[in-house]
């Protein structure tokens, strides 16, 4: 059996080199079409601006409030539950392992209604 080849004649030689740097221009070219931009931090779930803790449960106050984690927030739940409802921001002074300093990060994050 016979086999034939065709060869097409370019104007111009072309190297691999080229060849591999078109594709990979096209490739990283389509890349940047198709994606979407994202900047940091915008993926994450941003904590409420403002926070009831009278009625808010304990994973919330903890991913809203600076400073107060996971048994600082069951500690003021724990003390809601025992004295009732929260009057003034200045009574979480009265929950144990919270202090002025934390308070004063929180001001405005915390409402009571």
């Amino acid at each position: 059996m016979k086999v034939i080849s065709i060869y097409f004649k370019v104007p111009f030689p072309i190297s691999a080199v080229l060849i591999r740097a078109f594709l990979l221009s096209v490739f990283l070219f389509s890349t940047f079409l198709t994606a979407t931009p994202t900047f940091a931090g915008e993926n994450q779930l941003q904590p409420p601006s403002t926070i009831n803790i009278n009625t808010a449960d304990a994973a919330t106050i903890a991913k809203a409030l600076k400073g107060i984690g996971i048994s600082k927030a069951q500690a003021i739940i724990a003390y809601r539950e025992t004295y009732g409802a929260f009057h003034a921001i200045q009574e979480l002074e009265a929950v144990k392992g919270i202090g002025k300093n934390t308070i004063e990060k929180n001001k405005g994050r915390v409402v009571l209604k």
